[in-house]
């Protein structure tokens, strides 16, 4: 995928992990009330969101599958600082607004270390991802 694919907005380097979020940014009643810092939890993806954030609290190990939705023909790649989902459905529904191209985007996912996985700061289903280049899969 080439940088053009990214877009304007980017995820921000330095936020907290998906392994502790409380690190900076977000206060430790977001384990606790996470209905306070998120949308879409009377959606499945919202709630698969809010079970894998609980799940890898303290776990910077701890493996979880991230997903992307891509223009059709884009390599199948996540990049050092690309948008990504913790919960698919989140991705599949950034693909079906995808209409430039007048078809649903297809979404790819890998397996990845929580510590890689950085908040985009304002929802926990935003996130970017802070590792090497990954080779990815369709979901």
């Amino acid at each position: 995928m080439s940088e053009t694919n990214r877009g304007v907005h980017q995820p921000i380097e330095d936020a907290p992990s998906l392994d502790d979020l409380t690190a900076c940014m977000w206060p430790e009643d977001v384990y606790e009330h996470p209905e306070w810092y998120t949308f879409g939890l009377d959606e499945e993806w919202g709630r698969e969101a809010v079970r894998i954030v609980k799940m890898t609290r303290s776990k910077p190990d701890a493996l979880i599958t991230i997903f992307r939705a891509l223009p059709p023909g884009a390599e199948r790649t996540i990049l050092t600082g690309d948008w990504v989902a913790i919960a698919e459905g989140y991705a599949r529904q950034h693909a079906m607004q995808s209409d430039d191209v007048g078809e649903d985007w297809p979404v790819i996912k890998a397996q990845v270390p929580a510590h890689t996985i950085r908040n985009g700061g304002s929802d926990l289903n935003e996130w970017g991802y802070w590792g090497p280049p990954t080779e990815a899969t369709l979901a």
